[in-house]
């Protein structure tokens, strides 16, 4: 390279991709049209993630097995604070990805600040949920909340060393800027050090009152009567209670439990698991019988080739359904787990019927579409249906889901 060319780069630095030509080693006879298809402009769009659209964000549902700082920018109109629904969220998440019986708790920090939950304000292992808006109201002292984010920034430094869990700082956007100075590099002795902490996911209410009401009724199975509640936070305590209320109404049901047995896969019988897919088997058996089955054809909690069965349905070599209750809990990676079960089922000769909790068909669902499609030919997806507390098909609960986004 000739000095002048040296001098010129360093001077004026590279040129913009636009403006760079390179040389050709072929005429433009010898060009050839690409060979690719041209993209179908009519194919039906992607359907939306609802956690994207309802969050702005998913990285806090990737699976890292690590612990994860959440800033959530608190909503202006009270009555949209979304708050509980989150944690809620963040609850299936950690039952999803912890594999040993849940140790953690959930702890919300707004109006006070004790020792001890300075002490416990860590994201590993739990929980924890701090509202900035309230904290800095109550604390109306600048030492005070110092203290707090000197606490958060030591408990942040620990964090690469603790297991799975969430710590949410919670506030509107004021707030929200105090703490993101914690990751601001500073001037220190005339050097530039920047801050050691790990990486913040940051999220933001992305739906207006009516879709989030909508996809918290969904959540929990189509929990009609929310939109008359006062508040999100409302709305999220009556759905909960619907969803478990009807749960416990099939799993106690006189008739059905005639038929139904208690699970010989000891991971469905952990403690933190054996409720809900003993619940969701009855809400099977009853579909099956709704349906017409005659309970003499149903085979409950039975093994076949040292593979644990949920409920079989015996009707002739290459027509026998096998019917899996996966709760999704402990199983780390849900695709995985799902594709291993249905495989082995399908090579047993079944027809498979797959039963997720509307909770973990929602958080998972561009995951579960892929596999519903994947396996399309021998395998039917459903969730669980709060009103009728029995089963319902996951294809007509996404299109119900879609059907909420569909004013994005």
């Amino acid at each position: 390279m000739h000095a002048s060319s040296k001098h010129d780069l360093l001077k004026h630095g590279l040129p913009s991709p636009s403006e760079r030509t390179f040389s050709c080693t072929f005429s433009p006879a010898e060009a050839r049209e690409p060979s690719h298809r041209l993209v179908n402009a009519e194919l039906p769009p992607s359907p939306l993630d609802p956690l994207e659209a309802m969050f702005s964000n998913i990285a806090f549902r990737d699976y890292t097995g690590r612990s994860r700082i959440v800033l959530a920018e608190k909503p202006v109109e009270k009555n949209l604070s979304y708050i509980e629904f989150l944690a809620r969220i963040l609850y299936e998440l950690m039952r999803t990805y912890w594999r040993a019986p849940m140790p953690f708790q959930t702890m919300f920090v707004s109006q006070r600040l004790t020792e001890y939950q300075l002490a416990n304000m860590r994201p590993g292992m739990g929980i924890y949920i701090v509202d900035l808006d309230a904290l800095r109201e109550k604390t109306s002292d600048e030492a005070t909340f110092a203290r707090f984010t000197r606490t958060i920034s030591d408990r942040l430094h620990e964090a690469f060393s603790q297991w799975i869990g969430y710590l949410v700082l919670y506030g509107r956007d004021d707030s929200l800027s105090l703490i993101r100075k914690l990751w601001e590099p500073r001037v220190i002795a005339r050097r530039v050090v920047y801050a050691s902490l790990p990486p913040y996911v940051e999220i933001r209410l992305g739906v207006h009152r009516e879709q989030l009401l909508r996809l918290i009724s969904l959540f929990y199975g189509e929990v009609p009567g929310l939109e008359e509640a006062d508040t999100v936070s409302q709305a999220v305590a009556r759905a909960e209670d619907a969803y478990f209320t009807s749960l416990e109404l099939v799993a106690n049901d006189p008739f059905i439990s005639l038929y139904n047995r208690p699970a010989v896969d000891e991971e469905e019988t952990r403690q933190d698991t054996a409720f809900i897919h003993f619940a969701l088997k009855s809400a099977a058996i009853k579909y099956l019988m709704d349906i017409g089955i005659d309970p003499s054809a149903l085979s409950v909690e039975s093994i076949v080739a040292n593979i644990p069965i949920d409920i079989r349905v015996e009707r002739g070599w290459g027509s026998s359904i096998t019917v899996e209750i996966e709760t999704m809990y402990g199983v780390g990676n849900p695709v995985s787990r799902l594709s291993a079960v249905i495989r082995e089922r399908v090579s047993l000769g079944y027809n498979v019927w797959i039963v997720l909790p509307p909770t973990q068909a929602l958080i998972f669902a561009p995951y579960i579409r892929g596999l519903m499609r994947h396996f399309a030919e021998r395998v039917e997806f459903y969730t669980f249906d709060t009103v009728k507390g029995s089963l319902r098909s996951l294809t007509e609960y996404y299109e119900r889901i879609d059907k909420a986004l569909g004013e994005l």
